[in-house]
C-alpha cells in the first residue's frame, strides 16, 4: 500500500512540474492576464451613438413637437434609461458603465 501511495505522490509531483500550475493551455495564451502587455496606456476618450427607433405614440389632433415628445416620454424606455434599470434590478456590477452618460441630442420627429 505504501508503495502505491509513494508511486502517485512521485507520478503527480512530476506532472505538477510539467504543467506550471497553469490552467490547460493557458501558458502561452497572449491573453491572460500574466502574459499581458506591460507597455499599455489609458487613453481618454468620447464615444458617440446615435439610436433610432420607430414608434406609435397616441397624441391629441392637435399636438405639437412638445406634445409628441412628452407622449414618448412618457410611453417608452430610451436605451440609457432603461440600462440603469435593468443595472440597479439585477445589480451584476454594471451599474458603473451606466454612469457619466450623457444625452448629447434627442429629436422626435413624425
Amino acid at each position: 500500500m505504501l508503495y502505491l501511495w509513494l508511486l502517485s505522490y512521485v507520478v503527480i509531483s512530476y506532472i505538477n512540474t510539467i504543467m506550471d500550475n497553469y490552467p490547460m493551455g493557458a501558458k502561452d495564451d497572449p491573453n491572460a492576464p500574466y502574459n499581458s502587455n506591460v507597455d499599455k496606456i489609458r487613453v481618454q476618450c468620447t464615444i458617440s451613438i446615435t439610436y433610432s427607433k420607430d414608434v406609435t405614440v397616441l397624441v391629441p389632433k392637435d399636438y405639437d413637437a412638445n406634445m409628441l415628445k412628452e407622449a414618448v416620454e412618457n410611453n417608452e424606455y430610451l436605451p440609457l434609461e432603461l440600462a440603469k434599470y435593468l443595472a440597479n434590478t439585477y445589480d451584476y456590477g454594471y451599474m458603473s458603465h451606466c454612469a457619466n452618460w450623457v444625452i448629447d441630442d434627442y429629436e422626435v420627429v413624425e
